[in-house]
């Protein structure tokens, strides 16, 4: 398989341990709602969990920003675009949806651990609400209000909860490399010689091959990455990572292909500085992911499906 294959981004790592909270939460128990004493949702509500209840407002101004968001990204056409099977504004309402009662867990939550805003951070909120009321006409103040109060309960909560995790994260482990490589998938006919014929090429001590140039022409497409610890298969990682600057690799052998590195560089200072707060905030997500499924196993959660229907 190529590298691009077999890495999985930060990026992807993170909003995975956003998508399994999010389902987590979708999946918690309907607790008994005659066991509570709770108001019908009306048509301002788009859902409630417990007494916490998500307004129209507070909806449509986070689902607009998400809309915005990806606008920026794919196009204003993109909301009438299908992915997968799954039309994009259909998963944008979702997504807003899946947000908000993370937003609306963590006040629970919040009241449980009692953390709470200070006075001037309840200032702040006012402040800025009122500016984007005043710019925003439409929206409601007191669903623009919760929604910024949601934001900063859930700030605080993360930071409270994840305040005690090792913060101290090795070089070693950190350490982002640059490399180039070659690949030559198991599946080609001949592939075991080809391989071996190029790395003669490559290591050739009186002619040696333009590495990057062999690449470029063998791989037909992408050569070239910078690689972190864990995100490719380990036959590849043990070898890629003892390779000092300027350094070919063997023959390297995974599932599906066979791979020929160069080392361009073996220690990238600031992507590893940028690896390390990766790690820790993953470090500090699955430790709050931990608290946060067990909490909302027990909580009662309703929709307002024709409210929702209508954003």
């Amino acid at each position: 398989m190529k590298v691009k294959k077999i890495i999985i981004t930060s990026v992807l790592a993170f909003l995975l341990v956003g998508l399994i909270t999010y389902l987590i939460l979708f999946a918690m128990t309907k607790a008994d709602k005659k066991l509570r004493v709770f108001r019908d949702l009306n048509d301002e509500d788009v859902f409630r969990i417990e007494s916490e209840i998500c307004s129209k407002s507070e909806f449509v101004m986070l689902q607009n920003s998400n809309k915005k968001l990806y606008s920026e990204v794919f196009g204003e056409d993109c909301l009438t675009m299908n992915i997968g099977g799954v039309n994009l504004n259909d998963y944008i309402k979702d997504k807003t949806l899946n947000q908000l009662a993370l937003y609306k867990a963590a006040r629970l939550l919040a009241n449980k651990k009692k953390i709470f805003l200070s006075d001037k951070e309840k200032d702040m909120i006012e402040k800025d609400a009122k500016a984007f009321v005043k710019n925003n006409q439409g929206l409601a103040y007191s669903g623009v209000k919760a929604y910024y109060e949601d934001l900063k309960i859930f700030d605080k909560v993360y930071e409270t909860l994840t305040a005690s995790v090792n913060s101290e994260i090795s070089v070693d482990e950190a350490r982002i490399i640059s490399i180039q490589y070659i690949y030559v998938p198991k599946s080609a006919a001949g592939a075991f010689e080809k391989i071996n014929s190029l790395y003669s090429s490559v290591t050739d001590k009186e002619n040696p091959a333009n590495f990057e140039k062999l690449a470029k022409e063998t791989n037909n497409g992408e050569y070239a990455c910078k690689l972190s610890r864990g995100i490719t298969q380990k036959s590849f990682e043990d070898e890629a990572f003892l390779l000092a600057t300027g350094e070919i690799s063997p023959v390297i052998t995974t599932d599906d292909a066979y791979y020929i590195v160069l080392c361009v560089n073996d220690y990238d200072k600031a992507a590893t500085e940028n690896n390390k707060i990766q790690i820790l905030n993953n470090r500090k997500n699955v430790l709050f992911d931990s608290i946060y499924s067990e909490f909302i196993q027990s909580l009662y959660y309703e929709k307002n499906q024709k409210v929702l229907d209508s954003l």
